[in-house]
């Protein structure tokens, strides 16, 4: 299931009251919400959960990406092809689901 959020606020109301069953946000980092742009919605969903799996979209370059710090996560450039947010998408939520099963059985020894 997907859902879509208008604005980065509503997008961490959203994850907050999905209680882990996300696995994976994309987001523009530069997003039309006066309290948080991407970057942000990026570091509190690394509270929220920290495997959480993020795909930023930006058409301004990946400058300062290595310098937030946020795991588990990888810049598109706009312009970019479906196809390929559809492969990034789908290998990110492949990890999660991998990780979950790993923790899962690590946490039945």
């Amino acid at each position: 299931m997907s859902s879509r959020a208008s604005s980065g606020t509503k997008a961490v109301e959203y994850l907050r009251s999905a209680e882990g069953a996300a696995e994976g946000v994309v987001t523009d980092i530069r997003i039309p919400d006066r309290a948080l742009d991407g970057w942000e919605v990026a570091r509190i969903v690394g509270e929220i959960d920290p495997e959480v799996a993020v795909v930023y979209i930006s058409g301004h370059g990946a400058v300062e990406w290595p310098s937030r710090g946020v795991s588990n996560s990888i810049v598109l450039e706009k312009p970019f092809a479906i196809a390929q947010l559809d492969f990034t998408t789908s290998q990110r939520s492949f990890s999660r689901r991998l990780f979950v099963k790993r923790r899962r059985r690590r946490n039945q020894l």
